[in-house]
């Protein structure tokens, strides 16, 4: 009998083993994960993508490690399926580095995305969950912390967006989230950049409560987008606070616009009209503080209670 138990725990310990070998060598470069992995090292991959997840089964912690494209015109990891899932860890130098494809639902939580060459986290999907993303860039030609490409319902949450060259978080589909948020030095070397714009064929979005410092051109921008919400937001530094541009029935209310350069609150185009601008701080910016050149009579937009000092026309409220 004592022979016999010293047989099957040197069985259990050897599958144990061959188990632990297995799991080890699940996430390999090229490869794709269909099981909840676990990474134990950090890889290096020079294949034309890191990896990809392929959800509902497929998800990886990160556990501290790191993924990097050595070559920085390859591609990073991918999501596939319907709700893949990655967490804690640093993806760095890919191109885009990570990409939610497939049927959407899927999760990021508490990734690093370390100098992309194009895009950091690139949507097309939709449904998603982007959270404690932290995305920082020292590289030329670094154009999307988050570009959402005509995809809705995703939830962009409280990530940080530094060093970007031309828009910190990009918005082009509908009934997306983006809240929480910390954007900061948006700029390439023409002196333009974005920290967060809304463009067509967006419409019915939110962006609420993110602090936006340092953008070359504008905080915010609506661009030929309608019906969004954008509101109790601190946007300081920049050329620009707030820009409506060709786009109708916008509410812009309770943010909090100060020291720009040119303009805190601007609606740029005479085509523009049913917007709301609403109890908005507007202070301290360097031409004006409420700007709407195009509308002379102020009767195409209405301007109520907000706080300012110095507007074009001077019947803005």
């Amino acid at each position: 009998m004592k022979k016999l138990t010293i047989a099957l725990c040197y069985i259990l310990l050897t599958t144990a083993a061959i188990s632990t070998s297995i799991n080890s060598y699940a996430v390999t470069c090229g490869g794709s994960i269909t099981t909840a992995e676990t990474l134990t090292e950090d890889l290096n991959c020079t294949t034309n993508f890191a990896f990809s997840i392929v959800g509902p089964s497929g998800s990886l912690n990160m556990n501290g490690f790191t993924v990097t494209c050595p070559l920085t015109a390859n591609n990073g990891i991918v999501l596939g399926g319907f709700f893949a899932r990655i967490s804690s860890g640093t993806v760095e130098n890919c191109n885009n580095s990570i990409t939610l494809t497939g049927d959407g639902s899927h999760q990021v939580v508490d990734v690093d995305i370390v100098n992309p060459t194009s895009t950091a986290l690139f949507v097309i999907s939709d449904h998603n969950f982007i959270s404690g993303v932290q995305i920082q860039s020292n590289v030329p030609d670094s154009n999307f912390g988050i570009r959402i490409e005509d995809n809705d319902f995703n939830q962009v949450f409280g990530n940080t967006v530094d060093g970007m060259d031309n828009v910190g978080v990009q918005i082009e589909g509908s009934s997306n989230s983006v809240s929480g948020n910390i954007i900061t030095n948006t700029s390439d070397t023409n002196g333009s950049g974005v920290g967060i714009s809304i463009e067509p064929p967006g419409s019915s979005n939110i962006v609420t409560s993110n602090i936006i410092d340092q953008s070359a051109g504008e905080g915010i921008l609506t661009f030929e987008s309608d019906s969004n919400l954008i509101s109790q937001n601190v946007v300081t530094n920049s050329l620009t606070g707030i820009a409506i541009d060709n786009a109708d029935s916008n509410t812009v209310t309770i943010n909090s616009v100060s020291d720009n350069t040119d303009y805190g609150i601007y609606i740029e185009d005479a085509n523009a009209s049913g917007n709301n601008i609403l109890s908005n701080s507007s202070l301290n910016n360097g031409s004006f503080d409420l700007y709407s050149p195009d509308d002379p009579s102020c009767t195409a937009n209405t301007w109520l209670g907000n706080t300012f000092v110095t507007s074009d026309p001077s019947c803005l409220n």
